[in-house]
């Protein structure tokens, strides 16, 4: 185990990626030995003279981390049983309400120690990179295992059905059934790997899915299954009922504990380890704690809180709107709309109207959401109307005073701003057709997002120059925005306000 200069993996697969041999080596002076599961073990530190490395986790595979990679650490593992030596790379990441801004805490997080409300991720892996198991933590309960090989042996396992989506990190399909509607949408899971600032091509660990009821006879929500996926952000939404029986495990189930999902959901998992430390890595030592997926039970229904008339929509249209929200719930501007309209309780409507010109439109006078066909919307089309809605809820004497005025090419511009930066930072999402068309404007993007890793909190008085003069290519790009006129004193400060009030801006 020695550092090398070997360049980062650039042909990411499936469950075997960083190769952690070639760049860390093991503190062999501050060495603890000790027994755990009848075997023994030495915990190692990675040697200071390592370069500086650091392991994100999310269901994006450009997007941003669930779990970010200043609250990682590594060590080194060496175990032996009666099987021979086994060697090991443990990495912690926690989250990051949990380390509340003091990375001390990851010192309090070992092989052989866990803080009892510890909330974050232990991952094993071989020294050359292969991925051996994981577990996602929350206030110091187990809330999903993470086994690898639950999918085909290549990155592309990580998404097949593209009825709804191109998106890399989701599937949804749709099956009837005799009273209910039912959509299934997976997260894969995506591992990272950072050293002296240069971060690894992403690795698929696992994937794991829930499951959406919709009561086809009569609009309401039922309830769903799930399939675990847990994250670091987002809020608790819903109600959850008894959950479901789950298969033996190792240790006695304890009392349920919520965990938040991407998209502002909940799931209920019941798992939980007992004693301190975390779990092995492998049967090698002990078997794992639940290292398979389990079914449980709650409501899902984030499409229902938005809406003023529930029967505005069918049950299918409803369901098909669902499940591009749920796509739209997986990056951080998608969630932080979602949010805002959730704990203000502002509701809209939506409606079918297949007799508009544009995918989707969003009336401020009305405050109606129109969608020409649910089955075919984009995400991308979806989050510009709900930032539309969210413009008018947040801009002083709302929108509408702008329709036909200087201003309304303002209103418009920065939607589609907002809209391209998101997916410029997450490329794996849908596909772009950009606001401007030209090299100079995405590599503008490319600029204002630091390369595509951060969402920008403010202009700088050139950017801000800049931004003016692309809105003018936009109008000439487009004829039919042509009557759109613009203010140069409006500034997209509700996009800056949604930025900073979210996750992005972390």
């Amino acid at each position: 185990m020695r550092p090398g200069n070997s360049n980062l993996n650039s042909n990411p697969q499936f469950n075997t990626g960083f190769d952690y041999s070639k760049f860390i080596k093991p503190d062999w002076k501050h060495a603890a030995s000790y027994t755990r599961f009848n075997a023994g073990v030495l915990e190692l530190p990675i040697d200071p003279s390592s370069p500086a490395i650091g392991t994100a986790l999310s269901i994006s595979p450009h997007g941003n981390a669930l779990y970010n990679p200043k609250y990682s650490r590594s060590s080194f593992l060496i175990l032996n049983d009666s099987t021979g030596y086994h060697a090991y790379i443990m990495t912690i990441i926690a989250d990051s309400a949990y380390v509340n801004n003091d990375l001390s805490i990851l010192g309090r997080n070992k092989y052989n120690e866990r803080d009892v409300d510890f909330s974050g991720v232990a991952l094993y892996s071989t020294p050359d990179g292969n991925f051996v198991n994981g577990w996602i933590y929350k206030n110091g309960n187990i809330v999903l295992a993470l086994p690898p090989g639950q999918k085909q042996s290549s990155g592309a396992a990580a998404n097949t059905n593209t009825a709804i989506t191109r998106s890399a990190t989701k599937k949804s399909r749709f099956a009837n059934h005799t009273l209910m509607l039912e959509i299934e949408t997976c997260y894969t899971w995506y591992q990272t790997t950072t050293v002296n600032g240069v971060t690894s091509d992403p690795v698929v660990l696992d994937e794991t899915c829930y499951t959406t009821y919709i009561d086809d006879t009569g609009g309401g929500t039922g309830s769903s299954g799930s399939t675990g996926v847990s994250g670091s952000s987002g809020s608790s939404g819903g109600s959850a009922p008894a959950p479901v029986p789950i298969p033996p495990c190792i240790v006695p189930a304890a009392s349920p504990s919520a965990a938040a999902l991407p998209g502002n959901r909940n799931m209920i998992r019941v798992v939980q380890t007992t004693g301190s430390g975390f779990p092995a890595p492998t049967s090698t030592t002990t078997a794992a704690p639940c290292p398979t997926k389990t079914t449980t039970t709650t409501q899902i229904d984030t499409i229902g809180s938005l809406m003023k008339n529930p029967n505005s929509l069918t049950a299918a249209q409803k369901a098909q709107i669902q499940a591009v929200l749920n796509q739209i719930l997986q990056n951080c501007i998608g969630q932080a709309t979602f949010n805002y309209f959730n704990s203000n309780n502002d509701k809209f409507d939506f409606e079918v109207n297949s007799a508009i010109a544009e995918p989707a439109s969003y009336n401020p006078t009305t405050n109606v959401i129109n969608i020409q066909n649910p089955a075919t919307v984009t995400p991308a089309a979806l989050q510009e109307e709900l930032f539309h809605a969210y413009q008018n809820k947040t801009m002083p004497g709302g929108t509408a005073q702008y329709a036909g005025k200087a201003g309304d090419a303002n209103i418009e511009f920065e939607a589609k701003l907002l809209r391209d930066i998101t997916y410029y930072i997450n490329p794996g999402t849908v596909g772009n057709e950009w606001a401007v068309s030209g090299d100079n404007y995405t590599e503008w993007l490319g600029t204002i997002t630091n390369g595509g890793t951060s969402f920008p909190t403010s202009f700088t008085s050139s950017q801000l120059t800049t931004y003016f003069l692309y809105m003018g290519d936009w109008l000439n790009q487009n004829p039919g925005y042509s009557s759109d006129i613009i203010n140069g004193n409006l500034n997209p400060t509700v996009m800056f306000n949604l930025i900073n009030s979210s996750a992005c801006s972390n």
